[in-house]
């Protein structure tokens, strides 16, 4: 009796159950693993791989694939961070096969288990300059919607929230009195906290809320496009590029640069760690050490020049 023809498992069609199984993430989460797993099955079609030919040295040439690449926005290679990402990404999924009734046939644990992640490089984290924050500003300012981008430049340099927390922040959340000022964000995990609001960043809130969103409900988002739509995170990054630009700075201009300047001007300032790692929302204080580490990486920059000093 002849043997019945084994059936490939493409990986894409896994990606698509697993997607399906993953959907209580927030959205922001999704579309992090979405992204790499595309890149990850798009070079397995390429090499002509199923899910059941992986192995862990499989995914070790998928990342010397990865190195290979050149991101578009900084024109440089791809960062051990994000090599980092997609390994973890990759692993992930691998994992939840080797669980799944389905696709355990073809995906064991042992295999995802002998899956190491690569190192991540210890790096100085790197900030805005005060000068380069007065030129965004300066940018803004003469943009096309200097109410709203100052407003947007305002929030995240003065409360460090994520581009997606932005971008969902909605007039309900924020609240502005004569005694307090905050904003409440739902962050990763569906943990929602509250970032206190400086005189500065309530002013040009207040200001553009009042002036540009009149008529608007309080579960409305607070930051349209020029659209007179919701605002989103690639939205919000095309905008910081093209601010970086009008200012003409040689830098990179993410929500994420905003985020860790932000966080390192807190502990200059003589802030806490561990509140500062509250108000970031991180799971763990070990993430908001590294700005610590940072800061001393740079404070040892800064020593007495042995030459300078010899008598």
């Amino acid at each position: 009796m002849p043997k019945k023809p084994v059936t490939k498992t493409t990986i894409e069609e896994a990606i698509e159950v697993y997607e399906v199984s993953n959907s209580s993430l927030s959205g922001e989460t999704l579309i992090w693993y979405h992204n790499k797993l595309k890149v990850f099955a798009a070079w397995c079609k390429e090499q002509k791989i199923e899910l059941e030919d992986i192995t862990p040295k499989t995914v070790l040439t998928f990342l010397d694939y990865l190195k290979t690449r050149i991101n578009p926005r900084t024109k440089k290679p791809i960062t051990s961070d994000t090599l980092h990402g997609y390994i973890k990404v990759v692993k992930l999924f691998l994992g939840w096969c080797a669980e799944d009734e389905e696709y355990s046939q073809h995906v064991k644990a042992r295999t995802v288990k002998l899956i190491a992640r690569p190192k991540v490089e210890q790096k100085v984290i790197e900030t805005f300059t005060g000068d380069e924050l007065k030129a965004f500003f300066a940018a803004a300012s003469a943009s096309d919607m200097p109410h709203r981008n100052i407003a947007i430049l305002s929030l995240l340099l003065d409360t460090g929230v994520r581009a997606s927390e932005l971008c969902t922040l909605t007039l309900e959340n924020v609240v502005i009195t004569r005694d307090d000022a905050y904003i409440r964000v739902m962050g990763k995990g569906r943990k929602e906290r509250e970032i206190g609001l400086g005189k500065q960043s309530r002013i040009q809130v207040q200001k553009y809320i009042r002036q540009y969103r009149k008529g608007a409900e309080e579960g409305d988002v607070v930051f349209m496009s020029q659209r007179r739509e919701p605002l989103t995170i690639n939205g919000l990054d095309q905008l910081l590029y093209r601010l970086r630009d009008q200012a003409k700075l040689d830098v990179s201009a993410g929500a994420h640069k905003f985020r860790h300047t932000f966080a390192v001007n807190y502990l200059l300032n003589g802030g806490d760690v561990y509140k500062l790692s509250r108000l970031m929302g991180h799971t763990s204080v070990s993430t908001t050490e590294r700005y610590v580490r940072s800061m001393k990486q740079r404070d040892a920059r800064k020593g007495l020049s042995v030459l300078d000093n010899l008598k």
